[in-house]
């Protein structure tokens, strides 16, 4: 669609220019039709697999496993879980607050198992993430 208008855009100029063309062939022409794009979607199966990854003890398991399980839940994009502070979760009520370019602040549910992960995940600043 944006070679279309391109060449369109072209043949305007072209013709402003001093009639350097007869006619526009653009004149008899409509834009392509173009299908919406199919977004694939992962296997479940893959994203066990992803999480069973995680299921260590260790700083990057413990900090890796919430993110992941964020991402799957909320369907933050990732500059928006970047951007995540502590105080964006509420447990209580099982939302976590996502501020995010396309969408502004909005509350995203997330199940319960998913905001408690990340009551026990250290910084990595704590004593406890080295």
């Amino acid at each position: 669609n944006s070679r279309y208008r391109s060449l369109r855009q072209f043949w305007k100029w072209m013709d402003a220019e001093g009639n350097i063309i007869d006619s526009d062939p653009f004149d008899k022409m409509s834009p392509p039709k173009i299908g919406e794009a199919v977004v694939p979607v992962v296997e479940l199966d893959h994203l066990r697999k992803l999480l069973a990854t995680c299921k260590g003890t260790d700083f990057e398991s413990r900090r890796d496993h919430p993110m992941f399980s964020m991402l799957l839940d909320t369907g933050a994009r990732l500059s928006e879980l970047a951007g995540m502070k502590v105080d964006h979760i509420d447990m209580r009520f099982e939302v976590v607050v996502v501020k995010g370019k396309a969408i502004g602040i909005a509350p995203c549910p997330s199940r319960p198992r998913c905001s408690s992960n990340w009551a026990g995940t250290p910084s990595e600043e704590s004593p406890q993430g080295r």
